[in-house]
């Protein structure tokens, strides 16, 4: 921290605009530029999430849509999800 107390670090960030979930980790981001979909998606972003196997619930493994509101990312929903209903059914029941 270049002699900085941590107090002064802390004072010269700025914190996270959103947060998601533990055990999730984006893996790639994308853009929305294209007029297949409602205006609302347009200049949004959609980011694929990996997850966390052995969460119970399963964590990530989804596709979110991140909102954008003048250029600053304002919530995101689910997009895509539902990949692992399978293997939780497996790991809860056996």
């Amino acid at each position: 921290m270049n002699g900085m107390s941590q107090q002064d670090f802390c004072n010269s960030t700025t914190g996270s605009e959103l947060t998601y979930q533990a055990h999730s980790a984006p893996i790639d981001l994308l853009f929305y530029t294209a007029d297949q979909f409602p205006d609302d998606y347009t200049n949004d972003a959609f980011v694929t999430m990996r997850g966390s196997w052995n969460r119970i619930p399963a964590a990530g493994y989804k596709v979110v849509h991140v909102h954008f509101e003048e250029g600053q990312p304002t919530e995101f929903t689910d997009f895509v999800s539902g990949f692992l209903i399978e293997m939780e059914e497996r790991i809860l029941h056996g």
